[in-house]
């Protein structure tokens, strides 16, 4: 069965019509380059109310080289950090307090061995 076919109905392939996109994009370029230059005079009228001069002092300034006890150039330091192994050596080598009102002190290794085995190893 085939279905009744109307004869005023054509069928028609669909195009799009080019003149009407360049249209729509030429608008659109047209609204974003209008915001653009809004949000340019915005930003202007907003620099001109906090600098009516127009001058930046701070421009003038130099690189702080130390505030409070902290070196700017932390990312430029060129030597690495020691490891917590080379730390922990490092505290085997040295003098120093552990609990001075206790009178508990770090010796070296080498001169606690030395101390022990002269007491006899006890």
């Amino acid at each position: 069965m085939s279905e009744p076919r109307n004869t005023y109905v054509r069928a028609a392939e669909d195009v799009v019509p080019g003149g009407l996109v360049l249209k729509i994009l030429a608008a659109m370029v047209a609204i974003s380059v209008v915001l653009c230059l809004v949000a340019w005079l915005l930003l202007r009228a907003e620099e001109h109310h906090l600098r009516p001069d127009g001058r930046f002092a701070e421009s003038a300034l130099g690189t702080p080289r130390e505030v409070a006890g902290v070196r700017p150039g932390l990312f430029e330091d060129t030597q690495p950090l020691p490891t917590l192994e080379e730390q922990e050596r490092a505290d085997l080598r040295r003098y120093q307090w552990v609990d001075q009102k206790r009178g508990i002190a770090r010796i070296p290794v080498e001169q606690a061995a030395r101390v022990y085995l002269d007491r006899g190893g006890r």
